[in-house]
């Protein structure tokens, strides 16, 4: 092993480039110098880690939830009131998506509805928002739950 050059810190991924891609190299297997990219552990590390990781040696062993009641309260306590970063602040004109309307047919009743907003149909429905938008961004002819089919108005 041997220094091929001294250069300044700002320079060291730039430099570890260039010799990768003009030196012959057997202990490098990345090709993109300061990145992991392309790089994947053997089965065997995979299984190693696998086994550290388990029972009581897994850092969330025995917890029930990420933080404690305790750090909770401190976290909502931090972004209430003037410490929101929103706080006195108003929403741009036109900021966030407009409504959309849409059009629900229910194949067991065989009705239509119309509805204001997504948000709306998903209520009265009793279903998430988010299932109603993605059925419509992926454009999905099939009845959602065998049951409605949601159309943009």
């Amino acid at each position: 092993m041997e220094i091929l050059e001294y250069c300044p810190a700002e320079k060291c991924i730039e430099r570890e480039q260039y010799y990768i891609d003009n030196l012959p190299h057997e202990y490098n297997i990345l090709s993109i110098a300061g990145s992991p990219l392309g790089f994947k552990h053997s089965e065997e590390t995979r299984v190693k880690q696998s086994v550290a990781n388990k029972g009581e040696n897994n850092p969330m062993y025995g917890k029930k939830r990420k933080h404690s009641e305790e750090t909770r309260a401190k976290q909502s306590a931090a972004n209430k009131g003037e410490n929101n970063p929103m706080f006195g602040k108003t929403r741009a004109v036109g900021a966030g998506s407009p409504s959309k309307k849409i059009k629900v047919l229910d194949l067991l009743t065989n009705e239509s509805k119309e509805y204001d907003s997504i948000s709306a149909a998903g209520k009265s429905l009793g279903l998430k928002s988010t299932r109603i938008s993605n059925y419509l961004s992926r454009n999905q002819k099939k009845a959602y739950m065998d049951r409605y089919i949601f159309t943009k108005i």
